[in-house]
């Protein structure tokens, strides 16, 4: 276990999280970086929903992995699966 904020997203008020929820809250934010840059530079709306699917395939990969290391991720790449599904491609 490892003590750790990271973005403001967990940690708060000292919380001690896993690494692997550390690793998956840390390839969330990056994976928020890049969807804001895409969002920026789209200029369709087909650019904007490109940029949302691979930000949240990429939160739900991460997930998965947090899920794999023994973290109960199942709350953590529903959001993601969910909105998948919204933007139709089944939640993948």
């Amino acid at each position: 276990m490892t003590k750790c904020a990271i973005g403001g997203v967990s940690g708060v008020g000292g919380t001690t999280v896993t690494d692997a929820e550390a690793i998956f809250f840390a390839a969330v934010q990056t994976a928020e970086g890049v969807r804001q840059v895409a969002m920026a530079a789209a200029s369709t709306q087909a650019a904007v929903k490109a940029a949302d699917l691979t930000f949240h395939r990429a939160v739900a990969a991460a997930a998965a992995v947090a899920g794999s290391a023994g973290v109960s991720a199942s709350h953590l790449g529903g959001p993601s699966r969910n909105a998948l599904r919204e933007l139709g491609t089944g939640g993948t």
